[in-house]
């Protein structure tokens, strides 16, 4: 099959296997706007394998040289994580992505204080599967652009 998301998975199989130690690597493929009836169709499904870790996050984005440096706060903790993507694919049609990439907390600098471009309450619901090596992840999240919020639903 020579299709786009075919090609394109071949190659993120190469790249992979040139990686000598990808145990920080994550390989995500996120599908964003689906519907909300979808979305609790896939959880119960998953809900009948084994009961998901609830997770509640909100995370403030800040530009930095044309990459966003994402700050969370989860359990009452801040942190700060800046993602290194390796390479992507989006589908705009069908409106998901995967990518390849690491993240890597970094201390809280007056960057990270400054105002966010926008941000994006999280309540995901997270399945580990497979002696924990497989996370699928469902979130609700509310976006705000400029006090402008908007409820997504994904699932990673």
């Amino acid at each position: 099959m020579n299709s786009p998301l075919n090609k394109y998975l071949d190659s993120v199989y190469k790249k992979l296997k040139s990686i000598d130690n990808f145990s920080d690597i994550e390989l995500e493929i996120r599908f964003r706007n689906i519907s909300e009836k979808i979305f609790y169709n896939v959880k119960d499904s998953f809900s009948k394998i084994k009961e998901p870790e609830h997770i509640n996050t909100t995370d403030f984005y800040v530009e930095d040289n044309g990459k966003y440096r994402r700050r969370s706060i989860h359990n009452g903790q801040t942190i700060v994580i800046v993602k290194n993507t390796l390479f992507q694919m989006i589908d705009n049609e069908y409106d998901f992505k995967i990518s390849v990439a690491n993240e890597e907390q970094k201390k809280l600098s007056l960057k990270d204080k400054q105002k966010q471009s926008f941000t994006r309450d999280k309540n995901r619901y997270r399945y580990k599967l497979y002696d924990d090596m497989i996370f699928v992840d469902l979130t609700i999240v509310i976006e705000s652009h400029d006090s402008t919020p908007k409820t997504l639903y994904e699932i990673e």
